[in-house]
């Protein structure tokens, strides 16, 4: 039959029995409290106290047994014993031991395990006052160990009536024992050789719930049950409590000091039989009678508990009072591997960036968030298995970020982060972000901030699919895998695991006042998170995207393969006329794959200095032959000599805006830099009747 385990509430597990001139404390099942010795450590001393109305009878104690949960005690079993009489009803701090010298020594020898599994030791008589409490000390000094699972039985005593110390290498002396460990038990004892004064209390009385109750209203698993102590005859001092759903066959579940306790485990509709045999130093009635009660029906689950029930939720709102009590659905394949039972709500999409934020109200749970873009606006339009984005790290409240599309249909799913608990309640708030306003050209990004404002990530996605999820591996770091590159932090990702699809997506450009457009970019292929050349794979790709419909569709202007990879110090990628895209709106991609081939090339790609302009600044094809110019790089004056006069000089940033121009018209002349600030400039020269451009770098 299903046994409930009461929780921590219950305490102080003391039956007292009349047989044979002995008083039994405790019944306990407590293990692993140290006391009253610690078979697991070489020395051990410890102190418990019994209380007065515990014992309830003066007279002499002749023998004390110990309620033995091991195995052996074998290395365990030289005490010495000592006892006396104390004000103290517990302990009250880790040093607050009873003064040895005020005690005295009933026994010190070997003690062993009788058939039973006790440990019963003949003492010298010790003649209890019945008005102060017991303390009973054991100085344990074999200096060998038993087992981890050899340890007494102990009640739970509710304060800390018990304080011990043990070491493997130090014997602690009884009259100046170090600073010990605090325990709310006491081992299982007998005193033998005293009878106590009390008679056997009567039944209790007045049950609650109600003898025969209907409805009883479960919370959070539990019950909670009281009772009055005999309102004639001795006080107990516990109650043992017996449980059970089939009448006449009930089990004890402990015993406690008080008259009241909440019961775990308790289900819906199911009929409870339940007693509470009280007892004191005098004994137990032999009989009292059964109880019962009948809990509620189990309520109906939330309202959105099925995602065609889905709450609407809009921009901005804030739903209070939402709970997952009583919701069904918890799964072991969601998209974070399981989540609790779980509600839904059901949000249409504007562009931007919508936040999530779920703040649990019940103590001690955070929320799991499971977000799905449905294909047709309804709940058959997902699958429960594929999240387009999911969030939850034991945190709370907990907030979950994604870039919505207009008119897309979202569901969102909310359940108690990991560990299936349906009991949580929480409230949900929607905000929505707009997109910044499209970019217009000149632009540059250096991903010295990754990715770059208004810059997002994907994870997965053919081109011809566009991207799918939220984030992605793409990552800043050194250039190149270069602490001291030129360039400075670029975005890399890497290449390794077949199947992969990663995106680095733009924010929206405006081209309308634009006509001739350009693109560049600097590249660069290393080895794995160092500097050393590296070939990419097979079927491996990266590609440069761009789509005028805001991602419905993308077109590679660019690409990169094993075929025309670059080096892995830097290149400027291939200058590429966007012109043709002028006058309207569009969004860029680095799209990256490492392919379906398992090639074993283990790469990084490298990007940086993102540039869409309005001149052209490529230096792949114009070099005039016989001019040359110098330092490079640079820090005050630049020369500069040609074969031919040097009709007109410009210098321009990586914006494509020209910072500086001359028409020096010689074949030899200087420019002063010193009043550029520092990085990247492209400077375009006329010798005679050809052009160049050349790359720099002012330091």
């Amino acid at each position: 039959m299903k046994k409930i385990t009461l929780l921590l509430y219950l305490f102080l597990t003391v039956i007292t029995l009349d047989l044979n001139a002995q008083v039994t404390i405790g019944s306990g099942s407590t293990t692993g409290q140290s006391v009253p010795v610690e078979p697991y450590y070489g020395y051990s001393y410890s102190q418990s106290i019994y209380l007065q109305t515990e014992i309830a009878g003066a007279g002499d104690i002749t023998e004390l047994t110990f309620d033995f949960a091991g195995s052996s005690i074998s290395n365990s079993n030289d005490w010495t014993i000592y006892i006396g009489h104390t004000t103290k009803t517990d302990f009250t701090s880790t040093a607050d031991w009873v003064d040895v010298t005020t005690l005295t020594q009933v026994h010190s020898g070997i003690v062993s395990l009788n058939g039973s599994n006790q440990v019963v030791v003949d003492i010298t008589d010790f003649t209890f006052n019945n008005s102060d409490n017991l303390v009973i000390a054991i100085d344990e000094n074999a200096s060998g160990y038993n087992g981890s699972g050899d340890d007494f039985n102990c009640f739970i005593t509710g304060s800390d009536r018990s304080i011990t110390y043990y070491n493997d290498s130090t014997n602690p002396d009884p009259s100046a024992p170090p600073a010990g460990n605090l325990r709310n038990t006491a081992p299982n004892i007998i005193l033998g050789g005293i009878t106590s004064s009390l008679a056997a209390p009567f039944c209790t009385e007045n049950p609650t719930p109600t003898i025969a109750a209907t409805g009883v209203v479960v919370t959070d698993g539990e019950v909670t049950i009281a009772w009055d102590a005999p309102s004639t005859g001795d006080a107990p001092t516990s109650y043992e409590i017996f449980w059970g759903t089939t009448s006449g066959d009930l089990t004890s579940i402990g015993a406690i000091a008080t008259t009241t306790t909440p019961i775990s485990g308790i289900t819906y509709s199911t009929t409870y039989y339940w007693s509470v045999i009280p007892s004191n130093a005098g004994g137990a009635p032999v009989s009292c009678s059964e109880w019962s009660f009948t809990t509620e029906d189990a309520p109906p689950p939330p309202a959105n508990d099925e995602c065609v029930g889905a709450t609407l939720i809009s921009c901005d709102d804030t739903l209070t009072g939402q709970t997952t009590v009583n919701a069904t659905g918890g799964s072991s394949s969601s998209c974070l591997g399981s989540i609790g039972n779980n509600v839904w709500y059901q949000f249409t999409g504007v562009e931007g960036t919508i936040t999530v934020t779920v703040n649990s109200t019940t103590t001690g749970e955070e929320a799991q968030i499971d977000l799905y873009e449905s294909n047709d606006g309804n709940c058959s339009g997902f699958d429960p298995a594929n999240c387009y984005a999911s969030g939850g790290s034991g945190t709370n409240p907990y907030l979950l970020e994604f870039a919505a599309e207009d008119a897309v249909v979202y569901y969102i799913s909310v359940g108690n982060w990991i560990n299936g608990n349906s009991d949580f309640d929480f409230e949900i708030t929607l905000e929505c972000i707009p997109p910044p306003d499209p970019i217009e050209p000149p632009y540059l990004n250096d991903f010295s901030t990754f990715p770059g404002t208004g810059w997002s990530e994907a994870g997965s996605g053919q081109i011809v699919d566009g991207p799918t999820g939220t984030s992605g591996d793409w990552i800043t770091t050194n250039f190149a895998n270069d602490a001291g590159h030129v360039n400075g932090s670029g975005a890399k990702i890497n290449l390794f695991s077949n199947g992969d699809e990663e995106w680095l997506i733009s924010p929206d450009f405006d081209l309308s006042g634009s006509t001739t457009l350009f693109l560049n970019l600097d590249v660069a292929v290393t080895d794995w998170n160092n500097s050393d050349a590296d070939a990419m794979g097979s079927d491996d790709e990266v590609h440069v995207l761009i789509s005028t419909d805001s991602g419905g569709s993308w077109t590679s202007v660019t690409s990169f393969d094993a075929s025309n990879q670059p080096g892995n110090t830097r290149e400027a990628a291939s200058e590429v006329d966007i012109s043709a895209y002028a006058g309207g709106s569009a969004r860029f991609a680095i799209w990256a794959t490492d392919g379906s081939s398992d090639d074993p090339e283990d790469y990084d790609f490298h990007i940086d200095n993102f540039q869409v302009t309005g001149n052209g600044l490529s230096v792949e094809e114009n070099v005039i032959e016989g001019f040359s110019l110098y330092p490079n790089p640079v820090n005050d004056r630049l020369h500069l000599s040609a074969l031919d006069n040097i009709e007109e000089l410009s210098v321009y940033n990586l914006l494509g805006q020209e910072v500086l121009r001359t028409q020096p018209k010689v074949l030899s002349t200087q420019v002063d830099m010193s009043n550029l600030p520092t990085g990247m400039y492209v400077v375009k020269v006329k010798v005679g009747q050809q052009l160049g451009s050349y790359r720099i770098v002012k330091e």
